[in-house]
C-alpha cells in the first residue's frame, strides 16, 4: 500500500522547506530498519484545485485569483475521499488539514504494520497532522499524491539511494553524509528512471 504522511509547514519548529520534517520521517524509518520503499515529498496541491483562473482584460495572461469557495469544496472532496481507507487522524488535526497547507512524505509499498508503527512513532510530534492510505484508484488521489510530488529516495533497511533525475548532479541533491548521520550505514546516487512512481 502506498501512505501519505501530512504535516503543518506552516509550524514554529519547521523550516519553510520541510527539511526538518524529512529528516525526522527518514530518522525513524532508518533506525526502524525494515522499511524498503521509495519516498515522494512536496506540498499537498489542494490549492491547485481551489486557485480560480481568470483573464485579464488587457492581455492574454491568465491569473491565479485565490477562492475561499473553490477551497472549501476541494477540502471537502479530499476529507471525503479517505472515507473507507486506513487513516490516522486526531479530530482535531483532521480540521486543521482541511483548512491549512500540507507538506506530505508519501511511502511506496509499506506494509499496514510498518505504516501504523511509523503513524505512531509520529504523533507525538506537534506538527504531524496524520497519515492515510493512497487510493491509488481515485484520481483525486493520483493527482495530489503521485503525480505532484518529487521523487526522493530509495530506502532498503539501512541504505538510502537518492533518487537523481535527468537534469540533477550530485551539487543539486543532498548530500550523502547527511543521511549516514541519521543513521544510514550506506549511501549513494541512484537514477531515478522515471520521475514519477
Amino acid at each position: 500500500m502506498r501512505v501519505a504522511l501530512h504535516f503543518d509547514p506552516d509550524h514554529e519548529l519547521l523550516d519553510p522547506h520541510g527539511g526538518y520534517v524529512t529528516e525526522v520521517v527518514l530518522g525513524a524509518m532508518i533506525g526502524n530498519g525494515k522499511f524498503a520503499t521509495r519516498v515522494h515529498i512536496g506540498d499537498l496541491m489542494l490549492r491547485h484545485d481551489y486557485a480560480m483562473w481568470i483573464t485579464d482584460i488587457y492581455s492574454t495572461t491568465r491569473l491565479r485569483e485565490y477562492s475561499e469557495k473553490k477551497h472549501t469544496k476541494a477540502a471537502a472532496t479530499w476529507l471525503i475521499s479517505l472515507t473507507g481507507l486506513w487513516k490516522c487522524f486526531l479530530p482535531l488535526n483532521q480540521i486543521k488539514t482541511a483548512i491549512q497547507d500540507m507538506y506530505v512524505v508519501c511511502l511506496e509499498s509499506v506494509s499496514l504494520e510498518l505504516a501504523k508503527h511509523l503513524s505512531f512513532e509520529l504523533g507525538l510530534l506537534p506538527y504531524f497532522f496524520g497519515a492515510t492510505e493512497v487510493d491509488e484508484g481515485s484520481p483525486l488521489h493520483r493527482r495530489l499524491y503521485m503525480d505532484a510530488l518529487m521523487p526522493w529516495v530509495r530506502i532498503d533497511s539501512k541504505s538510502v539511494y537518492v533518487l537523481k533525475g535527468l537534469y540533477d548532479d550530485e551539487g543539486s541533491l543532498d548530500s550523502l553524509e547527511s543521511f549516514i548521520a541519521l543513521g544510514a550505514v550506506h549511501a549513494e546516487y541512484e537514477d531515478s528512471g522515471d520521475a514519477r512512481w
